[in-house]
């Protein structure tokens, strides 16, 4: 789930945007007609803080509330009507046939991945021609906002459990690629003893080696700057391996505020960090 979201304004897309793009690519126009460049249903999708209208009918679908958005989707609270659990659903923040391929791209490598420190996704669909993501929903804070409670011992043990998260994708041959605290989320488990369990999120630009990959292009540079390997920097996306996702980990070690490496050298942790992944 695309959990690095902050409120922020919408871009406008281009100006045949009355035409949403299905999974499959194909362009279904939509109910409303086209104002300002921005279709009426992706409008008002993009307001802040509210649910949309045509949401609100839905009737698979309970929409709680938004949770925010980032640069590719908008993430909304939700609770399944026919199951009963709540759920994350993440719409295209702007819809393109490419932006929906790549959400489907994204899914399919999400959810070959079985592992608990790994968001679930449910399902794919559409509703009213915007295809959506249905996954877990994890009630956390982001890895960044969780360490100011945490001590050192378990900033370690979270960032070692996160490092086994990884290591999963990448025997499922899958990249990916945006690797920062905004993407981790922090959640207690229940049960008779309180644990925190850190779930990796946010599979948007994952490269999947099973996949297609016309959507990796060589020169275009995506990511998080702090957190990027070099070669992703200078925009090598096709030649990256699974040491750009391991560098992206070894660049957290800035958030222990340089005391990892005397406390890991008194451990029994001392060959778990992420350079084992």
């Amino acid at each position: 789930m695309d959990r690095d979201h902050k409120p922020s304004d919408v871009a406008a897309p281009p100006t045949d945007a009355a035409f949403a793009p299905t999974l499959d690519g194909k362009q279904v126009a939509t109910s409303k007609p086209a104002a300002a460049g921005i279709s009426s249903d992706l409008a008002l999708m993009a307001l802040p803080g509210m649910v949309p209208a045509p949401l609100q009918t839905w009737d698979h679908y309970e929409i709680l509330r938004p949770l925010g958005q980032g640069g590719m989707g908008t993430v909304f609270l939700a609770r399944d009507r026919r199951l009963g659990r709540h759920v994350a659903l993440k719409f295209l923040r702007v819809p393109s046939p490419e932006a929906a391929e790549r959400l489907l791209q994204e899914a399919r490598a999400q959810a070959r991945l079985d592992h608990n420190g790994i968001c679930k996704v449910f399902e794919v669909g559409e509703f009213q021609g915007q295809p959506y993501i249905a996954m877990e929903y994890i009630d956390g804070q982001p890895l960044h906002q969780a360490l100011t409670r945490l001590g050192l011992e378990q900033k370690v043990l979270l960032l070692q459990h996160v490092a086994q998260a990884v290591h999963t994708a990448h025997t499922h041959g899958i990249l990916h690629r945006d690797l920062k605290p905004a993407n981790i989320m922090v959640c207690e488990t229940e049960g008779d003893r309180v644990a925190l369990r850190p779930v990796l999120m946010d599979f948007g630009l994952a490269r999947d080696s099973l996949g297609p990959q016309r959507l990796t292009q060589t020169g275009v540079i995506m990511g998080t700057p702090h957190y990027m390997a070099p070669e992703q920097a200078r925009g090598l996306a096709r030649h990256l391996d699974r040491r750009a996702d391991v560098y992206s980990l070894d660049a957290y070690r800035k958030i222990f505020d340089g005391k990892i490496e005397k406390w890991l050298s008194g451990t029994a942790l001392g060959t778990a960090g992420p350079r084992g992944t």
